[in-house]
């Protein structure tokens, strides 16, 4: 099996695409790194010679992994979701191999898809479905749509998660901490950071000053980073993040051992790389400890978003010669195979 991230496409919010590189090389099922997109956990997973006999196509599935440990009580809170998978045609756009459907994803059915998706005797670089690098390229486009819930319909809270949030943000007598980043301060409380994030929690059973101070400063903090965090720890939501603002959040989030919260904005500096940006946000990644993003990076670098200046690629070979050696190491293998395959 491989574990290969999937991307946010930057020209489609509702959008993802996975890459299935030296695809004929494959045979045994491949299962795409976990993703997070409108609120859920998703994985794609790939048969390339079918899930079933006679394997004579390959076989593609959508699963939400979160709804094993979901009970059988909850099911009708679980998403329904409408989902397209598309094979990616690299000839011509108009032959782009695409199927859909809608399912409601239970303990019992934990993925959808097709095991018929595409003939294998069409998975070829001469057909376009193969990338001139022998790469198989799988679209995801999605609409994730509210499950039933009963508890509304009896007029029971309707959302825990904006209950919470409107508590964060008008706290009142009930905020019992306050965090001060950058000369700004949060009205917080203790229960709901312990229960939600695993610093607090460790901060708050370890007897030191801090853990029962009433204000905790946090130094070397943006604070609109701060602020973003803080309505993912209340309401499990991430908002849209202003381009400068993704490194900042992330780091904070590695502090925080908010792990989806940071795995989600790697996923935008991954999207957002460009050729003037990429060995800065490689460099950046490597010193975070982002070994998944560092090489995602990498991947893009040299498939062609490398285009940078020779004074980018010095600085690199002085802040990271380890780096810059993966890098030119990579290159000459692509050169020595592009030159065997012609």
């Amino acid at each position: 099996m491989t574990t290969t991230r999937v991307r946010q496409c930057p020209e489609a919010s509702d959008t993802y695409e996975w890459e299935l590189q030296n695809f004929l090389s494959l045979d045994k099922k491949q299962i795409s790194e976990t993703f997070i997109a409108q609120g859920y956990l998703w994985r794609l997973t790939c048969f390339p010679r079918q899930n079933v006999q006679p394997s004579k196509h390959v076989s593609l599935f959508l699963e939400c992994p979160a709804v094993e440990n979901t009970l059988t009580t909850q099911t009708e809170r679980l998403p329904v979701v409408d989902f397209t998978l598309t094979v990616v045609n690299h000839k011509r756009r108009e032959l782009h191999l695409s199927k859909g459907t809608s399912n409601h994803f239970t303990t019992d059915q934990v993925d959808w898809g097709f095991s018929s998706m595409l003939p294998l005797t069409d998975v070829s670089i001469d057909s376009g479905f193969l990338r001139d690098d022998g790469a198989l390229v799988v679209r995801l486009k999605m609409n994730v749509k509210t499950g039933k819930r009963p508890c509304q319909k009896r007029g029971l809270a309707p959302n825990l998660g904006a209950d919470f949030l409107t508590l964060l943000e008008d706290p009142g007598p009930t905020s019992d901490l306050t965090l001060t980043a950058g000369g700004r301060s949060f009205p917080v409380h203790r229960a709901i950071l312990a229960a939600r994030c695993e610093f607090f929690k460790t901060m708050f059973a370890s007897g030191f000053d801090d853990s029962t101070s009433k204000q905790v400063a946090m130094p070397d903090t943006d604070p609109d980073a701060l602020q973003l965090l803080l309505r993912f720890i209340y309401g499990g939501v991430l908002d849209s993040c202003p381009q400068a603002l993704l490194k900042p959040a992330a780091e904070l989030a590695d502090r925080l051992r908010l792990t989806e919260a940071r795995a989600e904005l790697e996923d935008c500096i991954l999207s957002s790389a460009s050729p003037d940006s990429i060995i800065n946000d490689m460099l950046w990644a490597e010193v975070l400890g982002s070994e998944a993003l560092s090489k995602a990076l990498q991947e893009d670098y040299l498939q062609g978003q490398g285009g940078v200046d020779e004074e980018a690629i010095s600085a690199l070979a002085m802040r990271s010669p380890k780096l810059a050696a993966t890098l030119l190491s990579a290159a000459m293998a692509r050169i020595r195979e592009s030159a065997m395959q012609q």
